[in-house]
């Protein structure tokens, strides 16, 4: 999905991501798998809101995170932060402000570190993506103390 923007129109964005050099590897990349295994959620109609980001984005995102070298998820979501184009090419659903020059909220779309983190090492999460834990690099987050 490209969002509308004051700044670049739909035309444009799409433009900007084909000749964006991140966001062209990690199409190439990410072209190699079937991500039709992992099916985006059916709306509940029970859970009205915002539709929750795809299982494949945080796969994605984790993909790059071994890839760049990140120890980090907050290394991870710099990244994703500093390319917008990437952050939609990824599947992310971006929370849109056509005020701003891409057209969403590139921060609120990829709101933390500890989403990231959170939703692909939850004990109960049947996620693929759980084996790449954010929290093994990170002793802190694993061993949190009291509260």
């Amino acid at each position: 999905m490209l969002p509308y923007s004051r700044v670049f129109d739909q035309c444009t964005l799409a433009l900007m991501m084909e000749h964006d050099a991140i966001v062209q590897r990690y199409r190439s990349l990410f072209a190699l798998i079937d991500w039709h295994l992992l099916p985006d959620p059916v709306a509940d109609p029970s859970r009205p809101g915002k539709r929750p980001h795809p299982e494949s984005a945080y796969i994605k995102a984790l993909f790059i995170k071994i890839q760049e070298g990140y120890e980090y998820c907050s290394q991870l979501r710099t990244f994703l932060v500093e390319h917008p184009l990437l952050v939609l090419e990824l599947g992310f659903r971006p929370v849109l402000n056509r005020d701003l020059p891409y057209g969403f909220d590139v921060q609120r779309t990829v709101r933390s570190r500890t989403l990231v983190a959170r939703k692909t090492t939850h004990p109960g999460s049947p996620s693929p993506a759980r084996p790449l834990s954010c929290h093994r690099a990170c002793p802190a987050r694993r061993n949190p103390g009291p509260r």
